[in-house]
């Protein structure tokens, strides 16, 4: 509202010059672009902040539970989790449940299209995540989603 209101101001004052009417339209270009960052910056970070799914990782890590990623992962977690361990990296769900019976406290991670989540066993945590939902099992119920694929 206030970058609407500095942009309505300006339209009703006239310029001396060329070079004042310059400024007046760089002045609200950039309020208008201020205003637009600032209307959609809340709903951005929920679905891009990563930060809490970093710390709960590293959370997950500092209690010894290895954690294991399906999927390309690009390093997400690592400097926002502050993470000393690598993330078990696994290219598909099949390698993921041989993964989750190998390691039975550990926890899965992978991120899917809403309408893909499976219902049984449901996962412990859906967070959204750039359009997707990021989805959160332990390695038992990950495991036991192998009979319902």
């Amino acid at each position: 509202v206030p970058a609407l209101v500095l942009c309505a101001i300006l339209v009703m004052r006239k310029a001396r010059d060329l070079n004042a009417q310059v400024r007046m339209i760089a002045i609200m270009v950039a309020s208008v672009i201020v205003s637009l960052y600032m209307s959609a910056a809340p709903a951005l970070n929920v679905a891009y902040n990563l930060e809490p799914a970093a710390q709960q990782v590293k959370a997950f890590q500092d209690e010894g539970r290895p954690v294991a990623y399906i999927g390309k992962y690009h390093g997400e977690f690592q400097f926002l989790g502050r993470l000393t361990q690598p993330l078990h990296t696994l290219q598909n769900f099949d390698q993921g449940f041989e993964w989750a019976n190998a390691h039975q406290d550990g926890i899965v991670i992978t991120t899917m299209r809403k309408k893909y989540v499976p219902t049984s066993p449901r996962p412990f945590q859906i967070s959204p995540y750039r359009g997707k939902v990021m989805l959160w099992w332990t390695a038992d119920d990950f495991k036991d989603n192998r009979d319902k694929k």
